[in-house]
Parts: structure tokens; sequence; C-alpha cells
């Protein structure tokens, strides 16, 4: 979500694949996703918009413990981020 009061521009996240994962597909509300680079192209979001990536992944035969994903915002280039401590997600998956 762009919690700021201007237009981000050219906005990318990088969601890359974790270890002992296999990607299946990804979709995503605003711009597209490329598996290989980790990198989603979202674009342009206007103040108080928000864009959904989703990435269906396969956990891999024999891996142990706990799969975390980590998605970030790329820092912008020539713009100010207000609450740059919000710029980072992760989730993470128990495999017993």
């Amino acid at each position: 979500e762009n919690a700021g009061p201007l237009t981000a521009t050219n906005v990318e996240v990088r969601d890359t694949i974790p270890a002992g994962t296999k990607f299946l597909s990804a979709s995503a509300t605003a711009g597209s996703y490329a598996d290989a680079t980790g990198l989603w192209g979202v674009g342009d979001m206007v103040a108080g918009a928000a864009d959904t990536l989703r990435i269906r992944l396969e956990v891999t035969t024999g891996t142990p413990g706990t799969v975390t994903n980590v998605a970030e915002i790329l820092p912008l280039l020539l713009e100010f981020d207000l609450g740059g401590s919000d710029n980072v997600a992760s989730a993470s998956l128990t495999i017993s």
C-alpha cells in the first residue's frame, strides 16, 4: 500500500523464491512478476493505492524446518519515503 501523500513512480518489489521451494505461478493486481529475477514491476501507485502479488510455490521433498519468504520494496530513486520502516514483509511456514 502507498501510505504516502504522493504518487510513487516505477515501484518495484523484490520477492525472491525461498530455498526449498519450486515456483508454480504468480498473479498480480498490477504489473508483472518475473520468477527468474524475483522482481515484481508494479508501476506507479497513487496515494492510498494497494496492490497484491500472489505466488504459488511447492515445497520440495526433503525440505526440513521452516521456509521463510521475504518481500521488500526496492528504494525509489529521487522519491522520499516517509515510512521506510514498513517496506519489508515476511511469512514463515513450518514443514513437518
